[in-house]
């Protein structure tokens, strides 16, 4: 992900890349040549020279740490998900940068895929969720287990949804889950079914253990069904056929019972839209679009998870 957040800071005009912060210094050198700017073995040393934002792509356990310091400086920071290893350590960061009255915002980058931010503006009122996420074994973000790796993506999803309307008021009623280890020490693919207290139920699946990738959702409306293919930025809605002369027909078909239409989606990178969000929100000091409160309620339902996958397994 760091290189990725490398490569997009690079093309935004009114951006300067100061330099490229990796203990590895093989990967350091490789990735600060190819964009012409300097590698630092140590990120402590950017905080001597006070720029002005970082993107902050360590493992998870680090998160708390290295984005600290930086808050501490009032720098603002992009932070990768999951917000920290603790909802404990996530709460401090939401703290120090509410103290520092510096932007911090975390890394669900889903939020800013094209197809999504329209499904968000086109959702009334959503009543069943389903989504996959999966791909293959990666050897990265191990540190965590699946929930905290893949899911959680879409725990915020599910809660931003949810909340669209009526934000921050939707309790969760019930959490089941079920999750199983193939090559690491936590669970590699996971199900979990979250029931809000308003009644939304959504399912949600995630794997990193799959030979191929996938990244669907799925939600139904009382007169609605949407379907959301994240990785191809592809959004189809279904309704039903108001014109009733199906009723005529002897054997209607799923033709002229259902109106399938194609929503119109401008694609984009979803982490350049990040970082372009990011960005404002340092030069104009206003809330992110995904705050460290974001990150701690999702880690929050990630935790649930978790501790609900510990206890099937135990069974």
């Amino acid at each position: 992900m760091g290189a990725g957040h490398v490569r997009a800071y690079t093309r935004k005009k009114g951006v300067e890349l100061i330099a490229v912060c990796d203990p590895n210094e093989v990967r350091g050198r490789v990735l600060a040549k190819e964009y012409g700017v300097r590698w630092l073995p140590d990120y402590q040393t950017i905080l001597e020279e006070r720029v002005d934002a970082v993107s902050v792509a360590v493992p998870t356990d680090l998160h708390c740490r290295v984005a600290a310091d930086f808050l501490a400086e009032g720098i603002p920071v992009l932070l990768e998900k999951p917000i920290a290893a603790t909802i404990e350590e996530g709460e401090a960061l939401v703290r120090l940068s509410r103290k520092k009255a510096v932007p911090l915002q975390i890394g669900h980058i889903e939020r800013f895929n094209p197809a999504v931010r329209k499904l968000s503006a086109e959702l009334r009122t959503p009543k069943y969720l389903e989504i996959h996420r999966l791909g293959p074994f990666k050897g990265r973000g191990i540190e965590v287990s699946v929930v905290a790796d893949l899911m959680i993506h879409d725990i915020d999803l599910v809660l931003d949804l949810v909340n669209s309307e009526m934000p921050g008021i939707t309790e969760i009623a019930d959490i089941r889950a079920l999750g199983l280890s193939a090559f690491t020490e936590t669970a590699d693919i996971a199900t979990a079914r979250i029931t809000f207290d308003n009644g939304v139920v959504a399912n949600l699946t995630a794997s990193r253990i799959s030979d191929k990738s996938m990244r669907k959702v799925r939600v139904f409306e009382a007169d609605r069904y949407w379907s959301l293919d994240c990785e191809h930025q592809e959004l189809i809605s279904y309704h039903k056929n108001p014109a009733g002369s199906w009723r005529k027909k002897e054997r209607p078909t799923i033709e002229d019972l259902i109106v399938r239409e194609t929503i119109p989606i401008e694609k984009a990178e979803p982490l350049s839209l990040e970082i372009d969000s990011f960005l404002k929100a340092v030069k104009s000091g206003e809330e992110p679009e995904v705050s460290g409160e974001d990150g701690v309620a999702a880690l929050k339902v990630a935790f649930q998870i978790e501790e609900r996958i510990k206890k099937e397994g135990k069974r």
